[in-house]
């Protein structure tokens, strides 16, 4: 605190004193920023980064618009969403919070639709046997195939995918098409692989034992055994 008191020049009078508090640090510091525009596909997270060459400013402060607002995140590292286009705003903070602020861009892609499948989406077929699973995008697309619906490296590219399988069980893949870099929601595929007869079915479910989209046509009241030909 400083104390403030006046009196004359000999010093034989003096007003009464009065104090006052100045808080320490300043007002922090224009924020530097990885980049002022950023490029993400429609609905996918994108993280946005802003840092202070001076290390004893500890906040640095995210808004929606230039000036006033609304604080959205405390830190250097903002993820959003990326829904659509929009512009937010950085600042730093000491004791008092920095007057400017610094623009980050986030422009969005749209996203292709989810590709449509050429064979079921729920496929029943014996051990050992041979299936192709096959999806088509729209025009100037490239299918990826998965293992998961979250998964970031595809387990194979192209319409048409053929595996074997060699244990019996509940597999899933799960197609999804890109499209100037940017990919859509995923469509999944139920592969069921049988030992021995082949359980109960529903219409168009069944796959024939190594073909590639050629599905059992619908037989009422179908029973085990029908439709395809038993695992030897």
């Amino acid at each position: 605190a400083v104390t403030v008191r006046g009196e004359n020049a000999d010093g034989t009078c003096h007003s009464d004193s009065i104090a006052f508090s100045y808080p320490a640090g300043g007002s922090g510091m224009l924020p530097t920023v990885d980049a002022d525009q950023v490029s993400a596909c429609q609905g996918t997270q994108v993280t946005l980064h802003a840092y202070t060459a001076d290390p004893s400013i500890p906040f640095i402060q995210w808004y929606d618009a230039p000036t006033g607002g609304n604080l959205l995140y405390t830190g250097d590292y903002f993820t959003v969403t990326a829904d659509t286009d929009i512009t937010y705003y950085v600042t730093s903070q000491a004791q008092c919070e920095f007057p400017q602020r610094e623009a980050v861009r986030v422009i969005t892609s749209p996203r292709p639709p989810m590709p449509e499948l050429a064979t079921p989406d729920t496929i029943y077929m014996p051990r050992f046997s041979g299936v192709t699973l096959t999806a088509n995008g729209v025009s100037g697309s490239t299918i990826h195939w998965y293992r998961s619906d979250t998964a970031g490296m595809p387990l194979y590219t192209g319409n048409s995918y053929t595996f074997t399988a060699l244990s019996t069980g509940t597999l899933f893949f799960y197609a999804g098409a890109e499209l100037n870099g940017c990919e859509s929601q995923r469509k999944q595929v139920m592969v069921v692989v049988y030992s021995g007869n082949p359980p109960s079915m529903t219409s168009n479910e069944l796959m024939q034992a190594g073909t590639s989209a050629r599905v059992a046509a619908p037989v009422a009241g179908a029973r085990a055994g029908r439709g395809a030909p038993r695992s030897s």
